[in-house]
């Protein structure tokens, strides 16, 4: 199960200012914003893909990064689009957690965005950024509540499970395949539940990020 019960949000995900712990509450991670774990939700005409992070294998997940850079073709000097952050457990432990684009349900950068650049595929819910279009305005960072756009010479950048990087059909993004004991996976959101066996959960925000942890 997962030991921490004192996640902050942006500390998690960007190492930003904190706003606001996590904390267990009758089997699910609640923020203090009134945010709790909720249903994956799918509908039976959408099946959402995202990530399980497993902790407890205390993994570093710095081959994640490194299989981004090079899937992604990152120069050295620019920010992977995927990261690891810590996160200090109820038992004084240090665990590492690996985050990504969250694909969220309802994503705010999408709504933001004035030139309709990001869009969300109906087959997997995964959302993607039409690069032709992207004016490099930004208000789609100021929005996502996870940090997770990125900007170069081309516009904004951001994770879509390696399908600009020519992932196909059943494999899996090239941070996952980097991990070779199990601790990252990538999958439709209520395999992955099951798969865990009830050990992850599903942190969530009202944009509904599609990740999991344990």
């Amino acid at each position: 199960m997962l030991e921490s019960q004192n996640i902050s949000r942006r500390s998690l995900v960007a190492g930003g200012a904190a706003l606001g712990c996590a904390f267990l509450v009758g089997g699910k991670l609640v923020f203090p914003t009134g945010q709790a774990v909720a249903d994956s939700g799918e509908t039976p005409e959408t099946v959402q893909y995202g990530f399980w992070c497993d902790a407890s294998f205390n993994n570093d997940f710095k081959e994640c990064v490194e299989a981004c850079r090079t899937a992604n073709n990152i120069p050295a000097d620019e920010e992977a689009l995927c990261e690891v952050r810590d996160y200090l457990s109820k038992y004084g432990r240090y665990r590492h957690v690996f985050t990504s684009c969250m694909h969220c349900a309802d994503p705010s950068c999408m709504k933001a965005c004035p030139a309709s650049a990001i869009s969300k595929r109906q087959e997997d819910g995964i959302v993607v950024v039409d690069h032709d279009r992207c004016i490099g305005c930004k208000y789609c960072n100021t929005a996502c509540p996870f940090d997770v756009p990125r900007y170069n010479a081309s516009g904004m950048v951001k994770c879509d499970a390696c399908l600009s990087a020519g992932r196909t059909e059943g494999k899996a993004p090239a941070c996952v395949e980097a991990v070779a004991n199990g601790a990252l996976h990538f999958g439709p959101i209520d395999d992955l539940i099951k798969e865990s066996g009830g050990r992850a959960m599903q942190i969530t925000a009202p944009t509904g990020p599609s990740y999991l942890l344990s």
